[in-house]
């Protein structure tokens, strides 16, 4: 009996704090002049259209006056025919501009270079190009292919020379060697269209395609300047996995008793990418630290592409 008597006494107790408290802040609320506000009701991410947005992700209610800021948003068609800015997150109180013209939306190329990288643009075959199936943000590798019955750009070379090239050939296959220039290679387009436009869908017809077979990559600038020196009739693609890890690939010699004494990018372990052995993420984390990049380990003689094994050209030591 004492027991049901003590619960009794402790939940009226409960309720009488619950009352008071409840009549304290009506009481306070009486004094404060609530406005309408159109608030995220959920994460709205960049490039929303509104209507998306008005459909699932806002919600009118109430706040405080004081609480209200000058340019928020008070009518829907305010936002009509615009996209989300950047990221809204839920609760937010929305704005007016936090909605666009789609055309003010729109990253600029620059945008995407991160981390001290250029660009640059090659035109590829179909069949150097991978048969046309890349996409931006993937990843490839680089490969050198030359003909080792011309390895002399002056078409001189010596009786020496010519000697070991014959012996070469007659003792493999190999006529057209392939090499590794660089491995994972970042792509940032292809073709004239970058990524879709704020508002559109996969099947819009703004979203052709120019198949003209142009693919730029993000590079750093000395791995930039070593690519743009080679032949691009001699440079083929090769498209890998997300998850693949750059390891060191065997160089080609002319033949097994002729093997190159210097290595390309791609074939070394000390770079294999042109972001340095750790690939293209831990090349921009270091940048946006604060941390440089100085070099990706080059060596002072290198194997110039299309130069007879064991002849390495000089190179500075600070490229990629």
């Amino acid at each position: 009996m004492i027991l049901i008597v003590a619960i009794a006494v402790g939940a009226f107790a409960a309720f009488a704090v619950l009352k008071y408290v409840r009549g304290v802040e009506d009481d306070k609320n009486e004094d404060v002049d609530l406005v309408e506000v159109y608030v995220a009701s959920s994460d709205i991410e960049r490039n929303t259209t509104a209507d998306l947005a008005k459909g699932s992700s806002i919600q009118l209610t109430t706040a405080p006056t004081e609480f209200r800021p000058a340019n928020a948003l008070t009518d829907l068609n305010q936002i009509d025919g615009k996209v989300a800015l950047s990221d809204i997150p839920a609760n937010q109180i929305l704005l007016v501009n936090h909605f666009v013209d789609p055309s003010s939306a729109t990253l600029s190329f620059s945008e995407l270079l991160t981390g001290d990288m250029t660009s640059i643009a090659l035109q590829f075959d179909q069949i150097r190009g991978m048969g046309g199936f890349l996409s931006p943000g993937d990843t490839v590798n680089m490969y050198v292919k030359y003909d080792s019955a011309n390895l002399d750009p002056a078409g001189e070379a010596s009786e020496e020379e010519a000697q070991a090239i014959e012996k070469a050939q007659n003792n493999v296959p190999y006529s057209e060697p392939a090499r590794v220039l660089y491995q994972s290679v970042k792509i940032l387009s292809v073709g004239a269209q970058l990524q879709l436009l704020p508002g559109q869908a996969p099947g819009d017809e703004a979203l052709a395609q120019n198949n003209s077979g142009v693919i730029i990559f993000a590079v750093p600038p000395a791995a930039a300047t070593r690519i743009l020196s080679v032949p691009l009739a001699d440079i083929y693609l090769s498209l890998v996995p997300d998850d693949y890890e750059p390891r060191p690939i065997e160089a080609l010699g002319l033949s097994e008793e002729n093997q190159p004494t210097s290595l390309f990018p791609g074939e070394d372990g000390t770079r294999l990418t042109p972001y340095g052995p750790d690939g293209y993420e831990a090349f921009v984390s270091k940048a946006e630290a604060g941390v440089p990049n100085s070099g990706n380990g080059q060596p002072k003689n290198e194997a110039a592409v299309g130069a007879p094994a064991g002849n390495g050209n000089p190179t500075d030591e600070n490229g990629g």
